[in-house]
């Protein structure tokens, strides 16, 4: 534990290859980072700040599905 957070990562100081890269370490990219790097594919994710700060840090963190067309 470091000023709350349960791990904290290094900077990126060095360019990367990879099959997918992820911008941003909230509750959505975390997931689709996880479940890319279960598959097996060569996955990085990256964010600004800590990861599941911002706006994941003050939701509920629950994904939602919403329809693009009202039912109507």
């Amino acid at each position: 534990m470091k000023n709350g957070l349960m791990a904290t990562y290094p900077t990126l100081k060095q360019d990367l290859v990879c099959g997918v890269a992820v911008i941003g370490g909230g509750i959505t990219g975390a997931l689709v980072a996880y479940h890319l790097i279960q598959a097996g594919v060569d996955t990085v994710l990256v964010d600004k700040r800590d990861i599941g700060h911002g706006s994941t840090s003050a939701s509920t963190s629950l994904l939602q599905y919403e329809v693009d067309t009202p039912a109507t």
